[in-house]
């Protein structure tokens, strides 16, 4: 799969682009303010907060936005307001989901996956 999904978001058919330079301004927006986009409780696995979900659905629009040559149009203050209503709207939780599904399916996320997988003895041969 290519990484590509189109939303519709109050009206606005909106693509998406999960491809290197998305996972790129994610990691980077991360490595800044990792607690804010990620929750861990009691000792579980971190969790992706609402902020978090709205920032990597940004990053995948920027990327869109950068691929085809025209300019952003939507701040993160517009995706926030969307994912942070997806607990009581089920259309929104289910778009969410096929968000994550399309990176889920993406070359990037299996050279991420196979990377983390290999050990770093492998690495240097």
């Amino acid at each position: 799969m290519n990484g590509a999904i189109k939303i519709t978001i109050d009206g606005n058919v909106i693509g998406l682009k999960f491809a290197y330079p998305a996972i790129r301004m994610f990691l980077d927006e991360m490595a800044a303010k990792s607690k804010f986009y990620y929750s861990q409780s009691d000792g579980g696995d971190p969790m992706m907060t609402v902020e978090g979900i709205a920032k990597f659905i940004q990053c995948g629009y920027k990327n869109d936005c950068m691929i085809k040559e025209v300019d952003e149009v939507f701040n993160y203050e517009f995706f926030y307001n969307w994912v942070e209503q997806m607990n009581n709207d089920a259309s929104i939780a289910e778009a969410v989901k096929k968000i994550f599904e399309c990176y889920g399916n993406t070359e990037i996320k299996r050279v991420i996956d196979n990377a983390a997988k290999t050990p770093v003895d492998e690495k240097k041969n």
